[in-house]
């Protein structure tokens, strides 16, 4: 893997202290606490590893084609992969909590000190918002096997207690154990209300006259009546039945 360069955090502006809305404080510790995570469990350094041999080895492709056998990463370069690579992973953690498109997201980065603070772009002289199209960019980043990797990371660090202080090294009040397995099954209601399960019975009808038709068609049965003369049927009383409300006995 390539070797990370040191790099110094921005300065980064101070955040306001907001009093009386505790779900905005509850959302600010739960940033603070992922931010906490992504640096003590290293994930960040697997992705920027990760990214840069990539890049290492599309250099060396290149230089190929051009008839050379070296290609080095400048220290410029490499800074701006690893800054990018930090980026990022924060901003696709905050645009996932959100639940907000790559837009709105864009719009919402641009307004909240928070959210800024949390991706390491509120520095003090200028503030630099990924566009919609950076930030689909940047999700785009991570194939499928790093974030396997990321996630194994995170699983060892949450499970294995430190050897010298005999903590857990994401500071957990307890290592969790994978020894038992919770999943739910709780069955949900369907929620099916008038008229909706007066059309979902026609649609039904109208799936399986098809299917009758079709069977007929190749001759393998022709016991009932013309499949068209029982959609016929449901269609009215469908109608009858969407038509009763009001109406004397509309119950029965």
């Amino acid at each position: 893997m390539s070797k990370i360069l040191p790099f110094q955090n921005e300065f980064q502006g101070v955040l306001p202290v907001v009093i009386g809305n505790a779900e905005y404080n509850n959302f600010k510790a739960l940033l603070f606490r992922i931010a906490e995570i992504i640096e003590l469990s290293g994930i960040e350094k697997q992705a920027i590893e990760y990214v840069l041999e990539e890049a290492i080895q599309e250099g060396l492709r290149s230089a190929k084609e051009e008839g050379k056998t070296i290609f080095e990463l400048s220290e410029q370069l490499q800074m701006s992969i690893q800054e990018k690579v930090r980026l990022a992973i924060r901003v696709t953690i905050a645009r996932k909590l959100t639940r907000q498109s790559y837009r709105p997201f864009s719009i919402r980065l641009a307004e909240s000190q928070l959210l800024q603070h949390f991706c390491l772009i509120d520095r003090i002289d200028k503030i630099k918002v990924p566009s919609k199209s950076s930030l689909e960019r940047y999700e785009k980043m991570f194939p499928e096997n790093l974030i396997r990797e990321m996630n194994t990371i995170l699983l060892k660090a949450a499970i294995s207690p430190e050897i010298e202080t005999e903590e857990n090294r994401l500071k957990l009040e307890e290592s969790i154990t994978l020894d038992e397995y919770f999943a739910d099954s709780t069955a949900i209601k369907a929620n099916i209300h008038y008229p909706v399960d007066w059309v979902l019975l026609r649609d039904a009808t109208r799936t399986i006259m098809k299917a009758v038709k079709l069977i007929r068609a190749h001759g393998l049965k022709n016991r009932m009546d013309d499949p068209a003369e029982f959609i016929k049927a449901i269609n009215k009383l469908c109608i009858e039945m969407t038509h009763t409300k009001g109406k004397k006995d509309s119950k029965n």
